[in-house]
C-alpha cells in the first residue's frame, strides 16, 4: 500500500537547504571567531585571580 502522491520541487528543496547551510556556516564561523577572541582575552588575564561574583 502506497501513500498519497506528493509533488515536491526537489530543486527548490535543495536550494533552500543550501541557503540554510550557508547561513549556519556563517554563524559557526562567527562563533569560532568569538571563542578565539575570548580565549585570547582569557590568556591575557591568566595571571589575575578569578573575579568574585558573590558577597
Amino acid at each position: 500500500m502506497s501513500g498519497p502522491a506528493v509533488s515536491v520541487d526537489l530543486a527548490a528543496v535543495v536550494a533552500a537547504q543550501a541557503a540554510t547551510i550557508a547561513e549556519q556556516t556563517a554563524v559557526i564561523e562567527a562563533l569560532r571567531a568569538e571563542v578565539a577572541e575570548l580565549r585570547r582575552r582569557l590568556g591575557l588575564n591568566s595571571s589575575k585571580p578569578p573575579a568574585r561574583t558573590f558577597p
